[in-house]
């Protein structure tokens, strides 16, 4: 059995005869009690205390976090919003200049144009069938050099590559 307080203690069997024994209690055992319990008073403010810090200063680290979540996300779109205005505006100048190359294309494209330039400003004639020349291009035109160093014609793969390495050979 466990005594929790010392008001009274048992001697002996107490099956027989239960006797309660008063502990007297002296100014210092009051004194004690009184010290011990203003004592975990103390700890238990402080724990409380403690624990008030804690939350605050966790509160202060998720704001903190939740804040620069925000700050970084706004200043990601801000920057995509930015890209997409200077896309946007790439995009009209280059739309602007499409249409200035098609004005101009649609400006060249008559062939009475084309050709009224060609023979006035630049002095040229049409051409004449008489005068045409034509190409085969299937033909071999380039003749080649066939003594250009030692010809390969008849070696083995390992004595080209041997004369090419050594070459006093």
């Amino acid at each position: 059995m466990i005594i929790t307080s010392k008001k009274f203690s048992v001697e002996g069997s107490t099956a027989l005869s239960p006797q309660k024994k008063e502990v007297i209690i002296t100014e210092d055992d009051k004194y004690k009690k009184i010290k011990e319990s203003q004592k975990d008073i103390l700890r238990r403010k402080k724990q409380i205390q403690l624990k008030r810090q804690a939350r605050i200063i966790a509160f202060i680290f998720i704001t903190f976090i939740i804040g620069f979540t925000v700050i970084y996300r706004y200043s990601k779109i801000y920057t995509l919003q930015r890209e997409f205005a200077n896309v946007q505006d790439k995009a009209s100048v280059l739309k602007s200049q499409n249409d200035d190359l098609n004005k101009r294309l649609m400006m060249y494209s008559n062939i009475d144009e084309i050709q009224s330039k060609a023979t006035e400003e630049l002095h040229m004639i049409e051409p004449d069938n008489t005068k045409a020349v034509f190409v085969d291009l299937n033909k071999n035109s380039v003749k080649l050099q066939k003594n250009y160093g030692e010809s390969n014609q008849g070696k083995s793969i390992v004595e080209v590559i041997e004369s090419k390495l050594f070459f006093w050979r």
